[in-house]
């Protein structure tokens, strides 16, 4: 989102005029209703969410125990495929939505087994 920002001085008897105005933007919401589907097959994840405003795009990513990233992917949409997942561990999945200069959080959202 957009905001427009003053600053006036105020010294408790006077106040001045308004600055001129800048104009700030803030971060991208974080993406909301995050699902997780696996594909024991090929040790992949579809992973699909709800837009989030003042996004550009997303990065899905899976991280172990330890919070390394195991495998990411960006998206325009609202999906993208988590590939070579490693077997037998418990990931936590979470999507960040970015924007030209700033990200969303990118706390644990949803959690796959493989």
């Amino acid at each position: 989102m957009n905001y427009n920002v003053t600053v006036t001085r105020n010294d408790g008897q006077c106040r001045s005029l308004p600055s001129t105005p800048i104009q700030i933007q803030s971060a991208p919401c974080d993406p909301q209703n995050i699902t997780t589907v696996l594909q024991c097959d090929t040790n992949t994840a579809n992973v699909t969410w709800a837009a989030s405003a003042g996004a550009n795009g997303y990065t899905a990513m899976a991280t172990d125990g330890q919070q390394q990233r195991l495998a990411s992917c960006h998206s325009m949409g609202t999906s993208c495929q988590l590939t070579s997942l490693p077997c037998g561990m418990r990931l936590n999945v979470t999507v960040q939505a970015d924007d030209t200069t700033c990200n969303s959080s990118s706390q644990p959202k949803a959690v796959v087994v493989t």
